[in-house]
């Protein structure tokens, strides 16, 4: 596909996305009438958005995985706190580094029953290995990587505060006045996420899923970018530069259209 094609496949994608369910069947055969070609372009990525909606539910409620209790000890260093949250692949958790004096620090978890993936396993460690490539205020920084009882993890420095997909939710009872905090925050966290970007970009490591929810704007309002998982390095072997990557209504023209290299535009 040429960009102007994969635009214009991004185009109705967002459309039918934007309609109730119910009617996106008949949306599509509306919007890709007489074009087959067309029509399986615009349903494999409402396929794939929707397989990658239903991740979360897959790996908690089907596959029964049960959070880890206070008080677990991990590689002999972190105690658990409290469950923070789940994504597709694995468990955020509150925990105390007593290596450091209890000092708190936030414990990404592979799911156990990923564990056997090898596949998964590799994006896992690849997260891991990028992230600890980058020194910059604007990222999330790791502090260990290890596998401990049938574990894989990694330990980063815990962010107090709401990603951007949060935030933005408390902006929308506000007033967007030109010149309003709002309008100036939102310049401050673009500034401060390009930075981060730009440091990344400069150790070849595309991102690939930047988006609201993957960005962390901490209790005193700084900036950090999260969530390596689909990171690719530029002209290296490490993640997976051909499938089809990301979060749908978030992704370049080039991605979708599977178009490579890819480079540090596609941020």
């Amino acid at each position: 596909m040429t960009l102007s094609q994969t635009s214009r496949v991004l185009a109705i994608v967002d459309e039918i996305l934007a309609s109730p369910e119910a009617e996106r069947e008949a949306l599509v055969n509306q919007l890709c009438v007489d074009d087959s070609g067309l029509r399986d372009k615009v349903q494999g990525l409402l396929d794939h958005d929707r397989t990658t909606g239903l991740l979360d539910d897959f790996a908690i409620d089907l596959e029964g995985i049960r959070p880890l209790a206070a008080g677990t000890l991990v590689a002999d260093r972190f105690r658990i706190v409290r469950h923070l949250g789940s994504g597709g692949f694995a468990d955020v958790y509150e925990a105390e580094d007593e290596s450091l004096g209890g000092t708190a620090v936030a414990l990404k978890i592979l799911h156990p029953l990923r564990a056997n993936d090898l596949s998964t396993i590799h994006r896992f460690q690849t997260e891991g290995k990028l992230i600890a490539r980058l020194d910059h205020t604007n990222i999330v920084p790791i502090l260990q990587t290890g596998f401990d009882g049938g574990l894989y993890f990694y330990a980063m420095q815990l962010i107090r505060g709401e990603d951007l997909a949060e935030r933005i939710e408390s902006w929308k009872l506000g007033h967007w006045e030109l010149g309003s905090p709002h309008v100036r925050e939102v310049a401050e966290i673009a500034l401060r996420a390009a930075q981060g970007l730009d440091h990344a970009h400069n150790e070849r490591i595309i991102h690939r899923d930047i988006k609201p929810s993957n960005l962390m704007v901490d209790d005193a309002s700084s900036v950090w970018i999260a969530d390596f998982g689909l990171a690719h390095l530029r002209d290296g072997d490490v993640g997976d530069s051909s499938s089809l990557c990301g979060t749908l209504r978030y992704m370049s023209p080039e991605q979708v259209a599977r178009i490579h290299p890819l480079d540090a535009r596609t941020d």
